[in-house]
């Protein structure tokens, strides 16, 4: 069974339901997906933003 999750802490906030009853012990195999292309481009966009109030950055990187 694959279902995609989500971490917060230490819980895993699964995509749906498994069907699986509640208190069975299971194996999760854990891979990081990778950020769409998209999500790296907004990334990029909030940390440049970050910097758009600090007049002197032009002067620093100048």
């Amino acid at each position: 069974m694959y279902i995609q999750g989500i971490i917060k802490g230490k819980v895993i906030e699964l995509a749906h339901k498994t069907g699986i009853p509640d208190g069975m012990t299971i194996v999760v195999d854990i891979r990081m997906v990778p950020p769409s292309y998209q999500d790296q481009l907004a990334l990029v966009d909030q940390l440049c933003g970050a910097w758009a109030q600090y007049l002197t950055i032009p002067d620093i990187c100048a």
